[in-house]
């Protein structure tokens, strides 16, 4: 009887060691590389997001999103285990949240990694007032 609970224990315990060093898919991880968190563009500029994901099962697309909407997806060619994509967005004026996310061949996705980044309006010289005090028009002048 004690052999047959000491043989059970011990295939418990192999079992469950098995099934811990089988590979497992985890969640993939994202980082945006560039730019920096607080970076400052001109409204109309078209600013370059730089993000690498990674998964060991392999990356599938990675989303970008601008205050909380989608604006970009982008596949990998192929899933693979690191991918580096640029998105590009036109700049609107005001304080924006770009988020990225990856997603992997499981369909897993990655937690959100995020900047933010401020967008100054362009003034357009069409908006520009007169001045205050015109120079008044000669009136009566003979021409010579």
């Amino acid at each position: 009887m004690k052999k047959r609970i000491w043989i059970s224990a011990l295939g418990g315990i192999l079992l469950f060691g098995l099934a811990a060093c089988q590979p497992t898919a985890g969640k993939p991880t994202i980082v945006i590389v560039s730019p920096p968190s607080g970076s400052e563009f001109k409204e109309g500029e078209n600013i370059s997001i730089q993000s690498t994901a990674a998964d060991a099962i392999g990356i599938t697309r990675v989303e970008m999103f601008v205050d909380g909407a989608l604006a970009r997806m982008d596949p990998s060619p192929s899933p693979q285990p690191q991918f580096s994509v640029v998105q590009a967005w036109k700049a609107v004026a005001g304080v924006h949240t770009i988020t990225v996310r990856a997603y992997n061949v499981a369909g897993d996705t990655s937690d959100p990694s995020g900047i933010s980044l401020t967008v100054v309006a362009s003034i357009a010289a069409a908006n520009t007032p007169p001045p205050a005090n015109p120079l008044p028009a000669a009136k009566g002048l003979p021409i010579a």
